[in-house]
């Protein structure tokens, strides 16, 4: 199983995907609350660091994109060299 990503902590304790079939729902929405604000966290995070910036949401919610081709390019490049 691959290692959870240090910046998002609340995955570590998710184990398997399997572990996710004895949550119960309450459980369930308590973990993607978390998730969420994690996420929402990490995305301003970017946002100030003028990395990304927000577009008009679409029917699927909030949406992002790069300042630049150069920082996607790289950041498209560092995922390549991480996998």
């Amino acid at each position: 199983m691959p290692t959870p990503d240090p910046r998002f902590p609340i995955l570590a304790g998710l184990g398997s995907p399997s572990e996710l079939n004895g949550m119960s729902d309450s459980e369930l929405e308590a973990l993607a609350a978390e998730m969420r604000e994690a996420i929402t966290d990490q995305l301003l995070s970017l946002v100030r660091k003028e990395l990304i910036r927000p577009e008009p949401p679409d029917a699927h919610g909030d949406v992002f994109g790069f300042r630049h081709a150069l920082i996607r390019d790289a950041a498209y490049e560092a995922l390549s060299k991480a996998t």
